[in-house]
């Protein structure tokens, strides 16, 4: 079955048939979600936006499968 995810300034992530029917309404992110990603290989859906976290949900049940990646921005090296 097709499916299609948006990530809305709302907080929720919205996954939807092919037909336009929602199936899935993801809440309690804490910022706008500006990026939904999903990864074939693993079935696994990442989101993201506004906060340094990555989360990772199963599509076809709406399960969040990882409370949270969190991104470190490493600063370069100090030279002398």
């Amino acid at each position: 079955m097709f499916r299609v995810a948006t990530g809305s300034f709302d907080k929720t992530v919205r996954i939807w048939s092919s037909d336009g029917t929602l199936i899935h309404n993801l809440k309690g992110f804490v910022a706008s979600v500006s990026a939904v990603c999903y990864v074939s290989r693993c079935r696994v859906m990442w989101t993201a936006g506004g906060t340094p976290d990555a989360y990772l949900f199963e599509p076809k049940t709406g399960e969040n499968v990882c409370t949270s990646v969190t991104f470190h921005v490493m600063s370069p090296p100090l030279t002398a």
